[in-house]
């Protein structure tokens, strides 16, 4: 049954890479072992099983039909790069999407370490490292729009502004952290619910959409607090790569895989449980 989940989905993956321009091998002169939608499906596959590149290699011929080593999908992940993936992750979007967006930023843990034993080590209060990204949602269909993700500490409404150009719905919601005038001028063609900040007095089209904000509307804003939980519970809120590169990668294929489980006809069952449905 597993298998065949997985199938569908690579089926609808492969559909959804042509898209964008993916071709079947990258180079004339490649050994053409295997197609780069079979790289792209094993690297799905890790994403849902949550397992090493060593164990991913002994659940590849069950998809694939033979062998894989270890360091294949690693270094097939690599080639792809982050820009193939944000272009996936665009293509991976369903059809019918509603008219309110909410955008939101989450933490992936760069560090596997418990925190028993961060006690035992005295170290329970030392600040542990993470990658931060912000998401755009669709707040009807729970899909990933756009995301902005960085390594270094910074502010979510600089990611908020790289994000802005990407809004095409009529509302969007968001919390006290994006409430910027600046940010405000830049959606000054949609209908903003954000709640204004204690001191927050200046700004034309702050005061301008202060008067249109909807307590029903400015509701719905939980909903992509709800698909943080989900890829975090579903896929892990830990990563496992130590280079920059590869954490972003690691991180664009859980939002894709997000995406594609949710243009998967029989996706709405299995979002009434963030828990995996196969090992």
């Amino acid at each position: 049954m597993a298998t065949t989940k997985m199938q569908e989905l690579f089926n609808v993956l492969t559909r959804r890479a042509r898209r964008v321009g993916v071709r079947e091998f990258r180079t004339l002169k490649s050994k053409h072992c295997f197609t780069q939608f079979d790289l792209l499906g094993v690297l799905v596959l890790k994403t849902v099983t949550r397992a090493s590149y060593r164990t991913l290699s002994m659940l590849v011929p069950s998809i694939v039909g033979k062998s894989m080593h270890f360091t294949t999908p690693h270094k097939a992940a690599q080639r792809f790069g982050a820009r193939l993936l944000h272009r996936l992750l665009v293509a991976c979007l369903p059809a019918i999407r509603g008219q309110v967006v909410a955008i939101d930023s989450t933490g992936f843990s760069t560090s596997q370490r418990s925190n028993y034993f961060d006690v035992r080590i005295r170290e329970h209060n030392a600040r542990r490292g993470f990658v931060k990204a912000s998401l755009l949602v669709d707040t009807r269909s729970k899909a990933i729009i756009a995301c902005k993700i960085h390594i270094l500490d910074r502010h979510d409404i600089r990611d908020a502004y790289q994000l802005a150009p990407l809004v095409q719905a009529r509302h969007l919601v968001a919390d006290k952290a994006y409430d910027s005038e600046e940010f405000h001028n830049m959606l000054s063609h949609v209908q903003m619910h954000v709640p204004l900040r204690a001191r927050a007095r200046k700004g034309f089209w702050r005061k301008k959409h202060a008067k249109q904000f909807s307590r029903k509307i400015y509701g719905k804003r939980s909903l992509v607090e709800t698909v943080n939980s989900v890829v975090k519970r579903r896929f892990g809120s830990t990563l496992a790569a130590k280079k920059c590169v590869t954490r972003r990668i690691e991180v664009l294929l859980k939002l894709v895989t997000h995406n594609l489980l949710i243009i998967r006809k029989s996706i709405y069952y299995l979002m009434i449980s963030t828990q995996p449905n196969w090992p």
